[in-house]
């Protein structure tokens, strides 16, 4: 009886539709033009907001965009992002809401083309982001490895941070001027840097764009993002779809060969890390 007073109560705040099977609660949120946008298969219910068992999230038009599992209401265990070409583009574990572990990034053909063994930082971001809000995160480059001319993962390397890639830190919530990264370099602009919001101009051909973020508010996800081609023309992007969803993955190749700009902007909410891999 309980468990059903919940769902009634998890029905109310949510608007959304719940059915029972065998083994779960389904419970599935719907965009405005009656695509499914969330379906959680609850397993077990801890109160009317902390809730556990499989995650399912889709973009407008039911493409796949995640796959997770829930526990009291966090992201634990493994988690896989989807492409627009339904491959997965991104993957790692992680533990009542932190990561965990060897998280990938992969390209079209499934090869890996990023690999980050240490979050520290990003988890410590997100647990006490406000009091952290006006300070640089030291970034574990130690812990980061880029695919080099070989087909191997190599460890970071500040000589090659501008030519084969580039790592941006925030602070303040926006882009951090650092160990000589300037508003204009040889591969990146930034043409737009204030509280919320960035936007950078590619002098080089972008493969792959990672961005690590947090959304807080304004009643519902509002962080966005925003590809645009060298007319400013807008070819891509994604709007958040979940609180649950703390990372951006853009490696469409079509898109990114004509990618000239990136947007970010948020409504409340803080940009961690932006991650670009050069053609």
């Amino acid at each position: 009886m309980k468990n059903i007073l919940i769902l009634l109560l998890l029905i109310a705040c949510f608007g959304v539709t719940a059915q029972n099977t065998e083994d779960s609660l389904i419970r599935k949120e719907f965009y405005g033009n009656g695509d499914v946008k969330i379906i959680t298969h609850i397993t077990s219910i801890q109160s009317d907001w902390m809730y556990s068992g499989p995650i399912e999230l889709y973009k407008e038009g039911g493409v796949l965009f995640l796959e997770a599992e829930l526990k009291d209401h966090y992201l634990h265990g493994d988690c896989k992002f989807y492409g627009e070409n339904q491959n997965v583009i991104y993957e790692g574990r992680y533990e009542k809401g932190s990561k965990e572990g060897e998280w990938r990034v992969y390209d079209e053909s499934g090869k890996v083309l990023f690999s980050e063994r240490d979050h520290d930082y990003i988890n410590l971001w997100n647990t006490h982001r406000y009091l952290l809000e006006d300070s640089a995160i030291d970034l574990n480059t130690s812990e980061m490895y880029f695919l080099d001319e070989g087909n191997e993962l190599e460890p970071y390397s500040e000589e090659k941070n501008g030519k084969e890639y580039r790592v941006i830190s925030f602070k303040g919530n926006e882009v951090y001027f650092s160990n000589g990264f300037e508003k204009k370099n040889k591969d990146v602009i930034v043409t737009t840097n204030s509280w919320g919001e960035v936007e950078l101009k590619f002098r080089k051909s972008v493969k792959l764009i990672l961005v690590d973020f947090y959304d807080d508010g304004c009643n519902e996800p509002e962080t966005r993002f925003v590809l645009k081609n060298r007319l400013r023309k807008t070819i891509g992007g994604l709007s958040n779809i979940s609180f649950f969803v703390q990372n951006a993955v853009f490696s469409n190749s079509k898109k990114m060969r004509k990618t000239k700009y990136f947007n970010v902007s948020q409504c409340e909410g803080f940009t961690e890390r932006i991650v670009i891999v050069y053609q």
